[in-house]
């Protein structure tokens, strides 16, 4: 997967963004005829065939952006870079090591989740129903997560950079928008009842949280745009920050819901979850205003 990323890269600063896309599509064609192929035979046990079908995926998607990738080692990135912006090792770890840390930081916070709702009302059937409302918050979420890769690649003045935050802003608002009449409506009882297969009881427990988290899509899509900011100027550190504060709050906010006897526990983790991402774009946004006032300054300028 690093291996794939590290040319994924090279083609989104290089403006190949439909390669990009077009090896995830590779990636899912590939884990998929795994499975086809293993369901057909029954050669392997389910456990297996799933691990084999993603190695699989991931060799493929690897080898498409290795290709992809070529023309770009053999073109601009043959040509020496000016000394102002070549980076020494420090300086890349510099970089790296805050980005790095942000998914160490989730790894570590997210167990704390089954915890709280272990210990909250109506315990089973939050344990069923959380993976589920995440999944569902993770699928509108995802629409915004290539979108900090897009902001890295095409911020280069007060022109690209206000474009960028307003198509961020729109984008959000109507994800979000989305969420939110999906959770009002009979799709909600379609989406658990009948897709994921839920019980009745988990069908009328799931709208409240719903519609809790229907902010998150819009948020994540800021957080891409801020998190895009930050890293095209180098900064990353405030990025790990973020995470750590979302992490936190997560986890006080669940722990002071376990205290509320009256509340099921699947509410208190859309509560915590939307306050979480919420304190995390707040944050960035105190990190990303001053260049957010720069560009401001540019625009207002007198020709």
């Amino acid at each position: 997967m690093a291996y794939r990323r590290l040319w994924q890269g090279v083609m989104i600063r290089y403006g190949l963004t439909d390669q990009v896309g077009l090896t995830t599509v590779l990636r899912l064609i590939a884990s998929g005829a795994v499975v086809a192929v293993g369901l057909a035979t029954d050669i392997l046990p389910g456990a297996a065939l799933a691990g084999l079908a993603l190695s699989v995926g991931v060799i493929v998607g690897a080898a498409a952006a290795w290709v992809w990738a070529r023309p770009i080692l053999h073109g601009p990135l043959q040509k020496d870079e000016p000394k102002d912006q070549q980076i020494n090792t420090r300086e890349l770890l510099d970089f790296y090591i805050p980005l790095a840390l942000t998914n160490f930081i989730n790894f570590v916070g997210r167990p704390l989740i089954t915890f709280g709702l272990s210990r909250a009302l109506f315990p089973l059937e939050s344990l069923a129903l959380f993976p589920v409302l995440m999944s569902l918050g993770f699928l509108w979420r995802s629409v915004g997560f290539a979108y900090q890769e897009v902001v890295i690649a095409l911020l280069e003045n007060e022109a690209s950079f206000f474009a960028l935050r307003r198509f961020a802003i729109t984008i959000g608002i109507i994800l979000s928008g989305l969420l939110l009449f999906m959770a009002l409506t009979p799709v909600n009882d379609f989406w658990y009842g009948q897709v994921s297969g839920l019980t009745p009881d988990l069908v009328n427990l799931s709208r409240l949280p719903t519609i809790l988290i229907s902010l998150s899509p819009g948020v994540a899509f800021i957080i891409a745009w801020q998190r895009g900011v930050l890293v095209n100027i180098k900064r990353t550190r405030p990025i790990t920050i973020a995470v750590a504060l979302n992490v936190l709050v997560f986890v006080l906010v669940m722990w002071v819901g376990t205290l509320l006897p009256s509340v099921p526990g699947i509410v208190i983790a859309g509560v915590a979850f939307m306050l979480s991402v919420v304190v995390e774009m707040l944050f960035l946004a105190t990190q990303t205003r001053t260049v957010s006032q720069q560009f401001t300054q540019l625009k207002m300028a007198p020709a």
